[in-house]
């Protein structure tokens, strides 16, 4: 449990706590607020990835950005991200295809997965060391009396934290400011569910791989290639995500 560390003589209150499950219900952005006017929980949320997690260097983080096709990719400042790559890959599933309509034109949108290697001390927020530090200085049961406007109807703090937690979602806001992310850009959601077998372990190499694809139908014209093909990205892909 988090709660082994030795603990900040600083507490969250339950008017923080309710930020928090809020926005971690509606993704408004209101945690960074929260960081800001409490700069000891980031202090917290380092000494928490130091400490218990052992991330004394630096840490990989990852996100999803779509882009539209042709753009560039702009400098970045204040993200959410995830320690978890699995996340922003299956944000992408859900989201691919995708487009925007301009006055003119439906520009299609791409998918990319960011990694950024950053020292820790650029961690604002590691959502989970929140959500146990809520724990402690509110309390269980406050959280669940606690009730709040969810996207349908209503849930307590303690459902929303207890939601979040259950989908490992390893949030981490990161000030990224000056440092170059590593790029996939995927071009299609098949390349997208590869990349999700990939990380749950579907995935073993590639001649398992299109041998099991065959069983559910897929025809592959040049069999040796296809499973060449799928050994190189799946190399490119476990690098990228720290697999190795």
């Amino acid at each position: 449990m988090l709660s082994r560390l030795n603990e900040t003589s600083e507490s969250l209150r339950r008017a923080d706590a309710l930020i928090l499950a809020r926005d971690l219900e509606t993704g408004k952005g209101r945690v960074a607020e929260l960081v800001a006017s409490k700069p000891w929980l980031s202090e917290h949320s380092q000494d928490v990835l130091r400490e218990v997690y052992g991330f004394n260097g630096g840490l990989s983080i990852f996100r999803v950005l779509s882009i539209p096709r042709g753009k560039k990719l702009r400098p970045e400042t204040a993200v959410s991200t995830s320690l978890n790559p699995y996340i922003p890959v299956q944000i992408a599933v859900y989201d691919a295809p995708g487009a925007i309509w301009t006055m003119d034109d439906l520009i299609p949108v791409d998918p990319h997965i960011l990694r950024y290697d950053i020292p820790v001390d650029r961690v604002l927020a590691y959502v989970p060391a929140l959500i146990e530090k809520a724990y402690e200085d509110v309390g269980e049961e406050v959280l669940a009396k606690a009730r709040l406007k969810a996207r349908e109807g209503s849930m307590s703090a303690d459902e929303v934290f207890e939601e979040i937690t259950k989908r490992n979602e390893e949030e981490v806001i990161a000030d990224v400011t000056g440092i170059k992310p590593e790029v996939i850009d995927f071009d299609s959601r098949d390349d997208l569910l590869f990349a999700l077998d990939l990380l749950t372990g579907e995935f073993q190499n590639g001649r398992q791989y299109v041998t099991d694809r065959e069983k559910r139908r897929y025809f592959y014209e040049d069999r040796e290639e296809a499973i060449a093909e799928f050994d190189h990205n799946a190399d490119i892909l476990r690098e990228f995500f720290g697999m190795e």
